[in-house]
């Protein structure tokens, strides 16, 4: 009861020290927040990656309104679907400047305010692909990452792949395509290819090297044969896809186990390989198999969208020219036939892409190919000389008596430079030695008329078709520079022909 004085003056103290300390404290910080409330924001404020610390609220909301417009002229949204692209436009995103203002936190982190259009939404989603709906997409998912990347205000290309989104989407790999080439005598190489390589997949956006494949696969010591079949086969495979031929070389003559604007050739040891681009954001994948003495070669991965036709176009043959050739080991009289020769081919081979609808969206020239004629090469026995009678006069034996060989009327054989031309109303010019002047331009030093040796007379009149050696251009040369390479086979060929006389 003594005590009872002291204890109401220590707790009278003690709430009036509280009452005093308190007041001071929270009326300093409301009077703090009255008066700068909207006058600016703490160190620290950010809308997105918009900083808009020590600034007020007339300040920010100006600013804000900025990068807003700033956001929507400059970035990118696309919607992609397989191997179709979709820009978006950008009016979809819809921005509640007031509400982030009114929201704003001072010093944190904040979100700027905005929606979406959904009807535009989902035209945008069809516009991409009409085999998605709103019944195989998961729209919230998508609104929701669509509103983050709009949310942050953050500059840049934002790429939305819609099979991310398709509810219950099959990860299984489909057949797309299958290329069969004949084993042959490379069948056994073949087996240790298709064991080593099994199952490649080739990453989407990236490119696949046969070679360098293969090296990885420690299986480097392999015949040009065997490689070649290989990479007939992945190239015939991948044709029919939106798939890019980025290196790719042919053989100078078309082997027999391909077909004509299908092969690929590839060589260790002469640096040819074949090489493609997975184009598509998805992986795919190659096997390959023997069976019934065939490489299959099989492409799998997602269906493709659009429709890939390959056609061929300008075919052609070049029938080859006749060398003429004289041997002392024939008989007179006889002739042979040491080469047969083989037509020149050319082919184009076109990729037409067909979208979902059927409608032809795009034509592009997938490769040109062109392989040299083969000469024909007739051997024949020397002519016999000419037989001088006991009056002094000169015999010619006739072409076709059987002393000498009757001459082929579209082969002129080689002049020679130091006999008199028979035709008597030509006069050769003579220079100081009395020899006819060297012609430079391989015509035929006696008659410019007549075609120089080894060139057939038909080809010399009407022209010898032009076109490049044997290799394949992709994306196709120029039509004057395949135009030249052709040239320059045929002379190629035609000074061989002079040198075998």
């Amino acid at each position: 009861m003594k005590n009872q004085p002291m204890m109401k003056i220590f707790l009278t103290l003690i709430l009036s020290t509280a009452y005093i300390f308190s007041f001071s404290h929270f009326a300093a910080f409301a009077f703090d927040r009255f008066v700068h409330q909207g006058d600016v924001w703490e160190q620290g404020t950010k809308i997105g990656s918009l900083n808009v610390s020590e600034k007020t609220s007339q300040q920010a909301a100006l600013q804000l309104e900025q990068a807003v417009k700033k956001w929507t002229s400059e970035n990118r949204v696309t919607f992609t679907y397989k191997e179709k692209n979709m820009k978006i436009d950008n009016s979809i995103f819809q921005f509640q400047n007031e509400e982030t203002i009114g929201r704003l936190k001072s010093g944190q982190k904040n979100l700027a305010a905005v929606k979406l259009d959904q009807n535009k939404l989902e035209d945008a989603v069809y516009d991409t692909s009409i085999s998605l709906s709103s019944q195989k997409l998961d729209f919230d998912k998508l609104t929701q990452d669509l509103l983050v990347s709009a949310a942050m205000l953050e500059g840049g290309t934002y790429t939305f792949h819609l099979e991310n989104y398709v509810s219950g989407s099959s990860k299984e790999h489909e057949v797309i395509t299958k290329a069969e080439i004949k084993a042959g005598k490379d069948e056994k190489e073949l087996k240790e290819i298709v064991k080593r390589l099994g199952k490649t997949e080739i990453q989407g956006q990236s490119q696949f090297s046969l070679l360098n494949t293969l090296k990885n696969a420690k299986a480097e010591k392999l015949s040009s044969d065997a490689l070649s079949r290989v990479a007939s086969g992945i190239y015939r495979a991948i044709l029919p896809t939106n798939f890019a031929v980025v290196e790719r070389n042919i053989s100078r003559e078309l082997p027999s186990y391909a077909r004509l604007g299908y092969e690929a050739r590839a060589d260790n040891g002469n640096d040819m390989d074949l090489v493609v681009a997975n184009m598509n954001d998805t992986a795919y994948s190659l096997f390959f198999l023997i069976k019934n003495h065939t490489l299959i070669v099989t492409l799998k991965g997602q269906a493709f969208l659009n429709k890939y036709s390959i056609l061929e176009t300008d075919k052609k043959k070049y029938p080859p020219s006749t060398v003429q050739q004289f041997s002392a080991l024939l008989s007179t009289g006889e002739r042979t036939v040491k080469e047969q020769g083989k037509d020149g081919l050319e082919v184009k081979v076109v990729r037409k892409i067909f979208n979902e609808t059927g409608k032809l969206v795009k034509t592009e020239q997938i490769s040109d190919d062109f392989y040299p004629p083969v000469q024909r090469v007739e051997v024949s026995a020397l002519a016999e000389p000419a037989v001088i009678p006991a009056d002094g006069g000169t015999t010619v034996p006739a072409a076709g008596d059987g002393t000498i060989p009757a001459a082929d009327p579209n082969t002129v054989p080689p002049a020679d430079p130091n006999m008199v031309p028979s035709d008597p109303n030509t006069v050769p010019q003579t220079g100081t030695d009395g020899v006819p002047p060297a012609d430079s331009s391989n015509q035929n030093p006696w008659n410019p008329g007549i075609p120089p040796m080894g060139i057939n007379k038909n080809n010399w009149k009407s022209g010898l078709p032009q076109g490049s050696g044997a290799s394949s251009k992709t994306p196709p040369d120029s039509s004057s520079d395949s135009e030249r390479k052709k040239e320059d086979v045929f002379n190629s060929d035609s000074e061989k022909s002079g040198e075998e006389k």
